[in-house]
């Protein structure tokens, strides 16, 4: 399944290009795909806009600052993402985890990490190559 997706996306990205969809804003732009793709599960993306910029305004787009934060000051920044204790959680585990983990072997080791999902880590993953 996997090979077939990334199949797939890579054909369509041969004829029409890469397409610059997700409306990313910051220096650190693959970061920044990875918070959005957590902060989007189960809310609204204006729900979701609103927590990215709480986070931007706070200089907290940033793999290092992520880790920093204390877990309650960031779940408050992402209140409006909803469930926002478990989304701050997780948001501080992929920080580091990518800032352990070498970025060749990254992709593999999350991915084994997301078994039980593997359309949403390849669909994510695929978009944010080299983080």
């Amino acid at each position: 399944m996997a090979n077939k997706l990334e199949n797939i996306y890579c054909a369509l990205l041969k004829k029409f290009g890469p397409q610059h969809w997700w409306p990313v804003t910051s220096d650190n732009a693959q970061f920044e795909i990875v918070i959005g793709a957590i902060l989007t599960q189960n809310t609204a993306w204006k729900n979701v806009e609103k927590a990215i910029e709480a986070l931007r305004k706070n200089s907290l787009i940033d793999i290092e600052k992520i880790k920093k934060i204390n877990q309650k000051q960031l779940a408050k920044l992402i209140r409006s993402a909803g469930y926002y204790n478990q989304k701050a959680e997780r948001l501080k585990i992929i920080a580091n985890f990518l800032s352990k983990t070498p970025r060749p072997k990254g992709r593999s080791v999350f991915l084994s990490m997301l078994r039980n999902r593997p359309s949403f880590s390849e669909l994510k993953l695929g978009a944010c190559e080299g983080v």
